[in-house]
């Protein structure tokens, strides 16, 4: 299993902002999977899918930017994941805008 977990703010307001950037990754890659945020609780929404036998969940938090890790730690419990199969997208102010950093 993986988690792919996208951080941002909901509501208009913050749409296409840079501090948005893991809600709208998860929009693009929801839709390249064909998979869509059909669940939801009062911390996030999520979708469910499984890809070459193994299962995918998108999730992005309803919190606000700065309490996402509580909605994270409900996801990672719900699901019993391992941190290895735990992926976060989010913005990051040290980076050059359209720059990318991956680290384990």
């Amino acid at each position: 299993m993986k988690i792919i977990i996208g951080l941002g703010n909901k509501g208009e307001e913050y749409s296409w902002t840079r501090h948005n950037i893991g809600f709208e990754f998860l929009n693009f890659f929801s839709e390249k999977i064909k998979c869509g945020f059909s669940k939801k609780n009062n911390l996030a929404v999520w979708g469910e899918k499984s890809i070459k036998g193994k299962k995918i969940i998108i999730l992005k938090p309803m919190t606000l930017m700065n309490l996402s890790g509580i909605a994270v730690l409900d996801c990672v419990k719900k699901f019993t994941a391992e941190i290895d199969d735990i992926i976060v997208i989010h913005d990051d102010i040290d980076l050059s805008l359209f720059k990318i950093k991956i680290k384990k």
